[in-house]
């Protein structure tokens, strides 16, 4: 009912981003299972792969690469920012989550994308986080912009030469609008929500 009133980016911005912190929080806290946790993201995940039937980018758009590096394997992030990115008529290419720094710069390779998005979630230490971006960043056309979104990019010692980190989904927006990524025509919407 939330989707509907709110309309598909308000519903994400709005409600199931700061949702999904909620519960994570929760879980830290032990006021949460780790049990409910997955149950809600799968739900959540349903949700978001029947709207993302509804959502298409115009044709004309860049393709852009998102990922979650090794021993990341929660894939709602991934899910929200790619339909956030859809809203926004930008083309994602999803490799999913837990890929390797080698794997992902094949693929960005193979598909000549404009941008590589890696997102790291939760529990992935600043250390562990930079060693993850510079192996990407070594295995990435030097050219091809590479952006780190996350609570770890906020844990770094220190900035890592041609990474663009970005603190959360708004960030990445506008480091895409300011390297010219955003399309110029607005996404489709295919069928009402």
């Amino acid at each position: 009912r939330l989707l509907m009133a709110q309309g598909l980016r308000r519903f994400l911005e709005q409600t199931l981003i700061p949702l999904n912190e909620a519960v994570h929080d929760q879980v830290v806290r032990g006021e949460m299972q780790t049990f409910q946790e997955l149950r809600f993201t799968d739900l959540a995940q349903r949700l978001l792969r029947e709207v993302t039937r509804l959502v298409r980018p115009a044709r004309d758009s860049r393709q852009i690469l998102l990922a979650t590096p090794p021993n990341d394997p929660n894939q709602l992030g991934l899910a929200m920012l790619e339909l956030l990115l859809f809203t926004e008529g930008i083309n994602c290419l999803t490799l999913g989550a837990g890929v390797p720094a080698q794997e992902t710069a094949s693929a960005a390779d193979a598909y000549e994308v404009c941008l590589v998005v890696l997102l790291f979630e939760r529990g992935i230490s600043g250390k562990i986080a930079g060693q993850e971006m510079r192996a990407l960043r070594g295995a990435l056309d030097p050219d091809l912009p590479l952006v780190c979104c996350g609570r770890a990019v906020n844990l770094l010692a220190k900035p890592i030469v041609n990474v663009r980190t970005a603190a959360d989904f708004s960030s990445i927006m506008a480091t895409m609008r300011e390297l010219g990524v955003m399309p110029q025509t607005p996404v489709a919407v295919l069928s009402p929500l």
